[in-house]
């Protein structure tokens, strides 16, 4: 057996040899198999790159084929409309029709009912009828009119076409200075079933034909969805009037009286403000806004008002002209302790409003954000220095009242030196004691002021006051400077030509132009801006309202280069710009001005006929044109050459 095992490992062991006598390869043969695999892999990276440029190419030609398709492109007008609605909704009445010109569906976006109430369709000027321009045109009309204006226009009984088509979606309705009788009044309020505010303005033909409808002749016309009554401007409103109005508004929640009972008798009178009191003591937990500005009240009247139970008022306007008495109960006193949650305070006119009355209302109404105390006359710094304990004050109007010096302003607005409240908007016009001072350390406090109304006070206004403006009031959307005459070009852009060293020029980083979010610009009566203001400054892309009326001194060349620089401006002033206004100028500002609804030419008399057909070819959206005492417009019916304006009415 051992012999033959011998025997067989010896037949295995043939085949084979040990690791030592394996040849090791030569340098030339590693060499080989090195440029070998080099060349593999080479090839495989070539082959590797092609199909990576087939890929590319591939993706590039599909890139480019849905380019071409737009598949790529923003189709903004492809959002959703929820979308679409909600960016809408920002946009102010001339930008929500202009965006409607886009495309179809940016254009039934502009139709949802919610956008629709931000247009008012204002009638003006006509005689009423189905079946004449312009109420014709709205007869084959499919939008919707929600609010609905009429300015001296005369109504003709059974012309009920517009009124059956378009009264079921009319929510806002007013009549101004119209001739309108009882019975149309109440057939076109029985055809707005969703009416919610109504505003009657100087409609004496209204009041005069008024006759109490009897007891047999119907049922009761109720109006349950008013919730806002509007009077203004008249002495003919009777008690059966009032009385009627307010039973058939059940709901009413803001009830308006503003300049009424102007003329009327003092029993008259009274008999209406015991019908207000009444009413008041009845709907005292709905009312939230009562607006008596202007219009006679008594003592007794202001007593019983405080004296309502459950009565919240949250904005409350009326004029107070009586006397506060040293003995005794005091109706507007009690008024203001009564009152103690209002968020609008408006005394505008209140020649009896005294520094006590504004102590009492910055002790009990503390909540108040809205106050306004034009032309009250008594008002000093005693009284305005307890300004400082309303800390949720966000406007306030103290224009025109005399008294008023740095003191009261410093101390009320600013005690201890710190801002105590936000204040958004700050109305200091016609203050002859302000100074320079009080301008500066209020610019530089609060600095998020929207709206600033400085008009007439020439002595606090310089070039210094307006650098600390620009420094500080960066979010000013509203600035009037009116007659504001000490403001020089220096002011505005910066720059001095002549400093106190010598002829060299000298520069201020502060000009108009860090106002980038400004609205509305008044600088009327400032006769020391010339050109160079014009040229250097007014890069407002968002101005929508200018007023240079009076600015002498500002030639075709400086107005020609701001409204190339604002080309947006809706309302522009030039009234009395009589040197330099011409029918040169009137064609640019009419050929870049495409928005321009408003046009003051008051007092220009270098203008000709010439200036009415530039108007007439290039003003598509013009609503207004001012031309009076303009001396060579010889023709003598400027309507005529004007009748192609479409929207021209004024």
């Amino acid at each position: 057996m051992k012999e033959v095992n011998k025997d067989e490992n010896k037949e295995r062991g043939k085949g084979r040899s040990p690791i030592s006598s394996i040849p090791l390869p030569t340098i030339e043969q590693v060499y080989c198999n090195a440029l070998q695999k080099n060349d593999n892999e080479k090839k495989i990276e070539e082959e590797n790159k092609s199909e990576n440029e087939v890929l590319r190419n591939e993706m590039c030609n599909a890139y480019k084929f849905l380019v071409n398709y737009a598949y790529f492109e923003p189709n903004f007008e492809w959002l959703p409309m929820e979308l679409l609605i909600h960016i809408f909704q920002y946009l102010n009445t001339r930008d929500l029709q202009t965006a409607g010109l886009v495309c179809k569906r940016w254009f039934d976006t502009t139709q949802y009912f919610r956008l629709c109430k931000k247009i008012l369709v204002h009638f003006q000027i006509f005689k009423y009828s189905d079946t004449a321009q312009p109420m014709n045109y709205f007869l084959s009309c499919t939008r919707y009119f929600p609010n609905i204006k009429f300015t001296i226009v005369k109504f003709t009984p059974k012309n009920d076409a517009f009124w059956d088509l378009h009264g079921d979606m009319i929510e806002e309705l007013s009549f101004n200075s119209c001739i309108i009788y009882k019975p149309e009044f109440l057939r076109i309020l029985k055809s707005c079933p969703r009416l919610n505010y109504l505003c009657i303005s100087r409609c004496d033909d209204l009041y005069k034909s008024w006759n109490i409808m009897k007891k047999s002749n119907g049922t009761k016309m109720i109006f349950s969805k008013v919730n806002t009554l509007k009077i203004h401007e008249t002495s003919l409103l009777t008690k059966p009037i009032f009385n009627f109005m307010i039973t058939s508004m059940p709901n009413l929640t803001s009830l308006n009286l503003e300049n009424c009972f102007g003329s009327m008798k003092a029993r008259e009178r009274t008999e209406i403000l015991d019908s207000i009191i009444e009413y008041i003591e009845r709907q005292a937990k709905q009312i939230k806004t009562l607006n008596l500005l202007n219009t006679q009240t008594d003592l007794i009247f202001l007593e019983k008002l405080a004296e309502t139970e459950n009565l919240k008022l949250d904005e409350l306007r009326l004029t107070f002209n009586g006397n506060i008495p040293t003995i005794g109960k005091c109706g507007i006193l009690l008024l203001i302790k009564a009152q103690n949650n209002l968020k609008i305070f408006d005394l505008t006119d209140s020649k009896g409003l005294s520094n006590l009355c504004l102590m009492e209302i910055c002790k009990n109404i503390s909540t108040l954000r809205k106050l306004i105390l034009t032309r009250c006359w008594l008002i000093n710094d005693v009284g305005l220095r307890e300004v400082r304990k309303l800390q949720f004050l966000e406007v306030l109007d103290i224009s025109s009242c005399d008294r008023v010096t740095d003191l009261g302003l410093l101390e009320g607005l600013i005690p201890q030196g710190k801002k105590f409240f936000k204040l958004k908007e700050l109305y200091l016009g016609l203050l002859p004691y302000m100074s320079i001072l009080a301008v500066y350390r209020l610019s530089q406090q609060y600095d998020e002021l929207q709206v600033l109304d400085l008009s007439g006070s020439s002595n606090s206004i310089n070039d210094e006051a307006i650098q600390m403006i620009f420094r500080y009031q960066w979010k000013l959307k509203r600035l009037n400077l009116d007659c504001c005459a000490k403001i020089t070009d220096f002011g505005i852009t910066g720059y001095s030509e002549h400093s106190e060293l010598g002829n060299c020029k000298n520069y201020v980083p502060y000009n108009l132009n860090n106002l980038k979010d400004l609205r509305y610009l008044n600088i009327s009566g400032c006769y020391q801006i010339t050109d160079k203001s014009l040229l250097k400054c007014f890069d407002l892309p968002d101005l929508k309202e200018l007023n240079i009326s009076r600015c002498h001194n500002c030639t075709e060349v400086g107005i020609q280069s701001l409204i190339k620089k604002c080309p947006f401006i809706e309302q522009l002033d030039m009234s009395e710009c009589s040197r330099h206004v011409t029918d040169s100028t009137i064609e640019i500002v009419t050929k870049y001005l495409t928005r321009l609804e408003i046009l003051k030419l008051n007092g220009c008399d270098q203008i000709t006929d010439e200036s009415l057909e530039s108007i007439k070819f290039n003003c598509k959206y013009l609503k207004s044109l001012f031309i009076r005492r303009c001396r060579f417009i010889i023709n003598n019916n400027p309507f005529e050459v004007l009748k192609n304006v479409k929207y021209i009415y004024n």
